[in-house]
C-alpha cells in the first residue's frame, strides 16, 4: 500500500475512533482532531518523547508499534485531546486540572461512550478494572505529564 493510501485510511480509522468513543462530536470539533492529528503526524519522534510541551509516553511501550499514526503518537493524541478539552479555554469553571486529571477524565468518559460499551461486547467481557481505560494511580505517576 501506498503511504498516502496508509495516511488516508489512518485518518479514516482516527476520525471513526473519535466517532464512535464520542469525542467529537460533542467534546471536541472534527478541525479540533484534524488539528492534534496533523501535529502529531508531523512531529519528530524526539519531541514525541522529550518535548516539555508533549508527553513522556514511551516509557509503557518497549518499542513502539506502527508505521504512521504509531501506538506512541496514538497516546500521545489522546493525551492531547484530553489537554483541549479541559483548559480553561473551553471550560467555564475556574477550576484548574492538572495534567494528570485531564487524562483521567477524558478516559472516563470514554469508559462512558458507545464504542467502549462495543468493545467490551465485542470482546465478551463484563466492564471490570482489567477492561478499564483508566490507568492506575502508580502508573499514572510515573508518567511525566
Amino acid at each position: 500500500m501506498k503511504k498516502e493510501e496508509v495516511a488516508q485510511k489512518t485518518q479514516n480509522s482516527l476520525f471513526s475512533f473519535v466517532k464512535e468513543f464520542e469525542i467529537s462530536p460533542p467534546l471536541l470539533t472534527k478541525s479540533m482532531v484534524f488539528q492534534i492529528y496533523t501535529e502529531m503526524i508531523n512531529l519528530d519522534n524526539i519531541k514525541l518523547t522529550r518535548s516539555s510541551h508533549n508527553l513522556t509516553v514511551i516509557p509503557f511501550l518497549k518499542h513502539d508499534i506502527g508505521t504512521t499514526f504509531t501506538l506512541a503518537r496514538f497516546y500521545t493524541f489522546l493525551i492531547r485531546c484530553s489537554f483541549m478539552l479541559y483548559s480553561n479555554y473551553f471550560l467555564d469553571s475556574n477550576k484548574e486540572f492538572s495534567n494528570a486529571e485531564r487524562l483521567v477524565y477524558f478516559l472516563e468518559m470514554m469508559e462512558l461512550s458507545h464504542g467502549f460499551r462495543n468493545l467490551e461486547k465485542k470482546i465478551a467481557s463484563t466492564h471490570t478494572s482489567k477492561n478499564s481505560l483508566l490507568i492506575p494511580k502508580k502508573t499514572l505517576y510515573k508518567v511525566k505529564i
